[in-house]
């Protein structure tokens, strides 16, 4: 094979899903304003270049041949589009792109279509730090229309001051000029994730989700498959089914985000892309056996998914620390975990020396994870507290203050 695919984002969590391309005999091309250094080794080619700038990026590749322009985190979705139509190859609409990246744009078409999300208003950034706006239905999420994903800016809110006061101090988030308030549902949290050919959606995976005890926002366990999200797939899919075609996905992958109440299934938001890092590869792979990098670059070389499941399949857990405030210094016990026969995968997120406060704000300030395998979610809780308490034991947790070294 001759051409690239071009992959836009690399970051060290979408490593397995390159190496998993590869692996299936495709040339990749890695193209990020600030790539890992894994990106380095395994890539066929880097491009540091940002893929936030369409121009860029299409200048950048203008003398390689592509079989496929993959995005995957929210940066590149509008790249992406612009430059696969550049090259006549599959991918979203301006029109498409373009809703999945303005929850404005996102939650008007599902309006239209008469489809379940949150009731919300939109107010520009401007009116909002000011006070010039009202909103009366509290408590409520307060969120930007675009900020990249990672729960970036978003705050659950009980009056219109919290959110002058959020939305002040997390302007640096607010990439388009739109602010989202919205009311606050009440029920179970999950992700979707599903691939698009032809305008027909098909589900790979659904998880179950847990925030940090903090936060009404911040995710600090996922369980795939999800327990409870499964036992409403059937009205998960038809639900799916129609907001990409209100949104007007034809071919790609979506990362929906969705809360289910005794009385219905809320769209919350989606990303026109897989869901962040490991979501792609290895989780549903281990989770569901669909290969799911395999079914989305085939889809955007025009070829109709497999929806073929591998191998033997696992429930999975995806746990993030928690930490006190303080200076990461290092972690204590990370190669012992590493070496445990039921934990896939497990990283530190955060270089050493970095500031941390106990309440983590977004997705992105989350220092360390680990992803575990089991034969149950009984027993991947079990493991899960198992490797809690050693490294409690251990004397972590991870952080040191001035005169404290845990």
């Amino acid at each position: 094979m001759n051409k690239y695919v071009a992959f836009l984002g690399g970051n060290t969590m979408a490593m397995p899903s390159v190496e998993r391309l590869k692996m299936h005999g495709y040339k990749v091309i890695i193209i990020d304003r600030k790539p890992c250094e894994k990106a380095y080794e395994i890539a066929d080619l880097v491009i540091v270049a940002d893929i936030m700038k369409p121009k860029e990026v299409i200048d950048a590749v203008k003398n390689h041949e592509l079989c496929a322009v993959m995005p995957i985190n929210d940066f590149g979705i509008e790249t992406a589009s612009k430059l696969s139509i550049e090259r006549k190859l599959p991918g979203l609409s301006e029109e498409a792109a373009l809703n999945v990246t303005s929850k404005r744009a996102m939650k008007e078409s599902w309006l239209k279509a008469n489809l379940s999300t949150p009731i919300f208003q939109k107010f520009k950034l401007a009116d909002v730090i000011n006070g010039l706006f009202n909103w009366d239905n509290f408590p409520a999420i307060v969120k930007p229309s675009f900020a990249g994903g990672a729960s970036r800016g978003v705050f659950k809110v009980n009056s219109k001051n919290e959110i002058t006061e959020h939305v002040l101090n997390s302007q640096q988030f607010y990439l388009h000029d739109d602010v989202i308030v919205e009311e606050f549902i009440s029920g179970t949290e999950h992700t979707v994730e599903a691939i698009l050919y032809k305008g027909k959606s098909h589900i790979i995976s659904i998880s179950d989700k847990k925030n940090y005890s903090f936060s009404a926002t911040v995710v600090q366990q996922l369980y795939f498959p999800g327990p409870i999200g499964n036992e409403q797939k059937g009205k998960i899919d038809a639900l799916i089914q129609d907001a990409c075609v209100a949104l007007g996905i034809e071919t790609g992958c979506v990362h929906f985000e969705i809360i289910i109440t005794t009385k219905r299934i809320y769209l919350l938001e989606v990303g026109g892309r897989p869901g962040g890092g490991l979501n792609f590869f290895p989780i549903g792979f281990l989770s569901t056996g669909y290969d799911y990098p395999l079914e989305y670059v085939r889809v955007l070389t025009g070829e109709p998914p497999l929806l073929k499941k591998n191998g033997e399949t696992f429930q999975l857990g995806w746990f993030f620390l928690e930490t006190p405030t303080g200076i990461l210094k290092e972690v204590r016990g990370m190669d012992e975990i590493k070496k445990h026969p039921n934990v896939v995968v497990s990283e530190i997120l955060l270089p050493v020396g970095t500031k941390l406060n106990a309440n983590f704000k977004n997705d992105m300030e989350r220092p360390v994870y680990f992803l575990v395998k089991a034969k149950d979610k009984v027993t991947v809780d079990k493991l899960i507290n198992e490797l809690q308490e050693k490294l409690s034991q251990l004397n972590n947790p991870l952080i040191t203050s001035a005169n404290l070294n845990f």
